[in-house]
């Protein structure tokens, strides 16, 4: 499911597009690790969550640099 950057309080966090809930990883955990401080580096954590999402989705292993950094 693919991600966004909402603002929470004083921090910028991951969340699913279509629920708003936290995004989280395998594992459970929040892939964010509990908000960024700037929504620069939450807008890069989303771009690099989402290419992996599309990657996985046309089965691909690995995403290339170029689609994880948005360039």
């Amino acid at each position: 499911m693919p991600v966004k950057v909402t603002k929470s309080g004083d921090k910028f966090r991951v969340v699913e597009a279509d629920t708003g809930a936290v995004a989280t990883n395998a594992a459970g955990t929040a892939v964010d690790g509990g908000g960024h401080t700037s929504k620069g580096k939450a807008s890069a954590q989303a771009r690099a969550v989402n290419a992996s999402l599309e990657g996985k989705k046309r089965g691909l292993d690995r995403v290339r640099k170029s689609a994880r950094s948005g360039s």
